[in-house]
C-alpha cells in the first residue's frame, strides 16, 4: 500500500518536473522573438539618424504565424432581418424596408432598413448602422462611457463572441470619438473584419460593420518565420515619397488580406502584417511580415 503512494506520489513529481522544464523550453523559446529595451533604443536612435521619428511604441514579439483566410458570412434575407431586429431593437413590422442605387448609376446595390431616426444599410461586404439624432457638433463623451456604449451594441448586437476579447484603437477628436474593435487570430487583430464606432455626446452616431469568420488557412499549418519590426522599418522610407522628417504614429502586428487576384470572392488569404500609420499618409501602409514587401 505505501508502495503504491511512493510510486504514484514519484509520478507525480516527475510530470511535474517534465511540466516545469516544458514551460522553460517554450519561455526560452519565445524569448529568442522578443525585442529587449536595448534593441528598442538602439532601433530609435538609427531611425532619428535617418529623419524617422517614432511617435509610437514598437511591436516587439514576432513569434513564428500561420496563414488563415476569412470567409464571409452567408447573406441572405432571414440572416438580414435577424441582424436588423436586433440592433434596432424591433420587430419586423416596425421596420420600413427601402432600396437605394449606387452613386452614379441606376443599379440597386443597397437594402435599407430604417426605424424612425435609425437604419441599417446592406452595402456590399459592409453593414453600416445611423442614427440621425446623434449630434457630432458639440464635444463628445468621456472615452470611458463611449466604450461602455460600444460594449452595449455589440451585445445588443449578437457580437459578443466574435468581438471577445477583441483589440481596440481609439481616436478623440473635438466633436467624436472613433473608436474600432478587430477580433483576433493566433493573439493578434485581423484587419479585414471590425467594427468602426463613430460617437457623439448623446451616444453612437454610426457603426461601419464588416464581419467575416476566421478560418485557418487549408493550404497549411505550419507556422511561418515573420520580419521583426526593426528590419521592416529600416527600409520604411526606400519607396515613399514623403518628406523628412517620417513621422510614424502608430506600428501594430495583425493578419491583413493579399487581395490576390483570382481569389474566391467569398474567401480570402490573409497573412501577417505590420499595419504602419505615418503623418501625411491619408492610409495605413500594410507589409506583408512573411516578406517584408507592401500589400497593394
Amino acid at each position: 500500500m505505501n508502495g503504491r503512494k511512493v510510486l504514484g506520489r514519484l509520478i507525480l513529481v516527475f510530470i511535474g518536473i517534465n511540466l516545469v522544464l516544458l514551460a522553460m523550453n517554450i519561455m526560452k523559446d519565445v524569448g529568442s522573438y522578443i525585442l529587449s529595451g536595448e534593441d528598442i533604443k538602439a532601433i530609435t536612435s538609427i531611425l532619428e539618424d535617418r529623419d524617422i521619428i517614432l511617435d509610437t511604441t514598437l511591436p516587439r514579439v514576432y513569434t513564428p504565424k500561420k496563414k488563415a483566410c476569412i470567409v464571409l458570412p452567408e447573406s441572405n434575407l432571414e440572416t438580414r432581418d435577424n441582424m436588423v431586429k436586433k440592433v434596432l431593437a424591433a420587430s419586423m413590422d416596425e421596420i420600413t424596408i427601402s432600396s437605394s442605387a449606387k452613386s452614379g448609376t441606376d443599379q440597386v446595390t443597397n437594402r435599407v432598413y430604417t426605424k424612425e431616426s435609425q437604419s441599417v444599410t446592406f452595402e456590399g461586404k459592409q453593414i453600416i448602422y445611423k442614427d440621425l439624432n446623434v449630434s457630432l457638433e458639440r464635444s463628445p463623451m468621456l472615452l470611458a462611457r463611449a466604450k461602455e456604449a460600444c460594449r452595449g451594441f455589440i451585445k445588443k448586437a449578437g457580437l459578443e463572441k466574435k468581438f471577445k476579447q477583441a483589440y481596440s484603437e481609439s481616436v478623440v477628436l473635438e466633436n467624436k470619438i472613433i473608436l474600432i474593435y478587430y477580433p483576433k487570430f493566433e493573439g493578434i487583430p485581423v484587419f479585414n473584419s471590425y467594427l468602426e464606432f463613430t460617437i457623439g455626446q448623446d451616444g453612437i452616431a454610426q457603426v461601419i460593420m464588416q464581419l467575416a469568420d476566421i478560418q485557418e488557412s487549408k493550404e497549411t499549418q505550419i507556422k511561418g518565420a515573420i520580419y521583426p519590426v526593426d528590419i521592416v522599418l529600416f527600409g520604411i522610407d526606400d519607396d515613399l515619397q514623403l518628406k523628412k522628417p517620417l513621422r510614424i504614429t502608430s506600428i501594430v502586428l495583425g493578419y491583413c488580406s493579399l487581395n490576390t487576384p483570382g481569389m474566391d470572392i467569398l474567401e480570402e488569404e490573409i497573412v501577417p502584417a505590420y499595419k504602419i500609420e505615418i503623418d501625411g499618409l491619408n492610409t495605413p501602409l500594410f507589409v506583408n511580415a512573411y516578406t517584408n514587401t507592401e500589400i497593394k
